[in-house]
């Protein structure tokens, strides 16, 4: 077509430029703007809904809810991540294939793999610490109801935050030999790609993501496998979830609702898939991630990536999160996850999160 031009501008912060002054944008998409202060300053997009330019029936129901405020459909889905245990495909502690496990089988399973090390070959199965992404979600399967309250302010449930941090401690002391042993493989061993501990049956499991998973090169990803981290069925989708949007006061939204019904096309998605994959961007799925449209997951995205031939997750197993709070990246990054990190090497919890949120408040710089 030659009707509209594309400018794409990036900003690291989306969600923060919507609030400053110059010039507005048409369209913005990104990971967090779907916190309820920031969605308020998107228009509806129900005209090209209810036009039928996008079919809303191609969409994973729960995601896209997660995207109306008010009664209105004020962002769009367009893709996320999911969560997943790597080991080796010679993995001798699971037989035949293996599409889910949860925490509590890797606990179980590393229990016994333990047993192995020696002073001749140190091994560990798994530890929560490697991957501090693990400890949150771990704590989101175990109840902890992380989300962003109508003010935008970050909210949980602390009864069960506390329990998972119980559990994690536990784990470390009784299955990975304590605090001190675990620092001390870590500081030896993880210097290598994960790969390579898997095969060498120095570690079990690895925690990480399916896109993380696809960024291992191809020749070394074949000795490894995948399996999807759920709890009785259930798959926690992590909260960086990619939105699009129309913001209220964007002056070309004629050019802005063609793009986004071009964008959620199922041939136009293909096409894309394609593309990257005849180009060799090193870009996985739809924009880093498996798309928010059902039978582009089912249909198209195992064309290109056959490690997901039949296991696709049904849609009624994602558990999608609910609208995160203002500024969660930084919360996350900078309270949450330093909090749980030193709390489960604890004998006991020291500090409450509350705690070191209204410390983490106090430190920030005034705007």
């Amino acid at each position: 077509q030659n009707r509209y031009k594309i400018v794409v501008v990036y900003k690291a912060q989306p969600a923060e430029s919507l609030a400053e002054g110059g010039k507005p944008p048409d369209v913005v998409i990104g990971d967090q703007i779907s916190s309820m202060p920031v969605v308020r300053r998107f228009g509806a997009l129900d005209p090209i809904l209810n036009r039928g330019q996008v079919d809303p029936s191609n969409f994973y129901r729960n995601l896209l809810r997660a995207g109306r405020y008010g009664g209105r459909q004020l962002l769009l889905p367009v893709s996320f991540d999911l969560p997943v245990f790597l080991s080796s495909a010679q993995n001798p502690a699971q037989e035949g294939k293996t599409d889910e496990l949860t925490p509590d089988q890797v606990r179980r399973q590393s229990a016994d793999f333990n047993k192995n090390s020696s002073d001749t070959f140190k091994v560990l199965a798994f530890s929560p610490r490697w991957n501090p992404d693990f400890l949150s979600l771990s704590a989101e399967m175990m109840g902890a109801d992380f989300h962003g309250t109508a003010g935008g302010d970050f909210a949980w449930n602390d009864q069960k935050l506390l329990a998972s941090v119980d559990y994690l401690r536990d784990w470390i002391a009784t299955v990975d030999g304590g605090a001190d042993n675990d620092q001390d493989f870590s500081e030896k061993y993880l210097y290598d790609p994960v790969y390579r501990l898997l095969q060498s049956g120095r570690i079990l499991y690895y925690y990480t993501t399916l896109k993380r998973y696809f960024d291992i090169p191809a020749e070394k990803r074949s000795s490894i496998r995948f399996s999807w981290v759920a709890d009785d069925g259930r798959i926690e989708v992590p909260e960086d979830i990619l939105f699009a949007g129309v913001p209220r006061w964007a002056r070309n939204r004629n050019p802005a609702y063609a793009f986004l019904s071009w964008l959620f096309r199922t041939d136009t998605q293909a096409k894309l898939l394609r593309l990257t994959t005849s180009e060799r961007i090193e870009v996985f799925g739809i924009a880093n991630g498996v798309s928010s449209l059902a039978p582009v997951n089912e249909r198209v995205l195992p064309r290109y990536y056959p490690a997901l031939s039949g296991r696709t997750p049904a849609q009624d197993s994602l558990d999608f999160p609910k609208a995160p709070p203002n500024e969660w990246s930084a919360i996350k990054t900078e309270v949450l996850l330093p909090w749980m990190e030193r709390e489960i090497l604890r004998p006991t919890t020291d500090q409450r999160l509350d705690t070191q949120l209204k410390t983490w408040r106090l430190q920030k710089p005034l705007m």
